[in-house]
């Protein structure tokens, strides 16, 4: 018979607080994917921590995808700074952490879970890529680092074609220059 073990709510809210990632949690606990997503259920359940917190973590816990689903499309992690930024105030830029053909992580544009923008990606000369828009909807965001930066996932929501090209180009060439692949 397998034996419970006990989690201190408190402990592992102070992590997600802290900002430890999925990974980092289910370490440090000793969980499973299935068991850290039971876990969040329980704790927005019981008003423990806001819905908000959890913005971001496994897509899975709040049943919008299923687990073997998660990262489906391709996604690449950047080393460098690819410029984003709002369309309608070209003054509020950030960097693209990662993307893939369905979504990206950008550090510094603010935006609330929700909120829907129309962006641009310019990768100029990196990649000898016009600049190309979309729209976006914010689908997690936190503070992060000492100046609070805002740190979010967007999922692409509306796209034309010729920018989907674009796109796509642009994941391509980035996954080609990354020699780990």
């Amino acid at each position: 018979m397998t034996e419970k073990r006990t989690i201190k709510a408190k402990d592992l809210i102070n992590d997600i607080r802290k900002g430890m990632t999925d990974s980092e949690l289910m370490e440090k606990h000793r969980l499973s994917i299935k068991g850290l997503q039971s876990i969040f259920r329980k704790l927005e359940a019981i008003k423990a921590i806001k819905p908000s917190e959890l913005y971001g973590r496994f897509p899975g816990f709040d049943d919008t995808i299923e687990v073997d689903q998660i990262r489906r499309e391709l996604r690449e992690y950047l080393e460098l700074s690819l410029p984003v930024y709002e369309v309608e105030h070209p003054d509020r830029t950030g960097s693209v952490r990662d993307i893939s053909i369905t979504g990206f992580g950008a550090r510094g544009i603010k935006a609330s879970p929700g909120d829907v923008k129309t962006l641009a990606i310019n990768p100029g000369k990196l990649f000898s890529i016009d600049a190309f828009n979309f729209e976006a909807v914010c689908r997690w965001v936190r503070r992060d680092g000492p100046n609070r930066d805002y740190v979010g996932g967007f999922e692409i929501t509306a796209i034309s074609d010729e920018s989907e090209q674009k796109l796509r180009d642009l994941v391509g060439k980035i996954y080609l220059s990354d020699g780990s692949h």
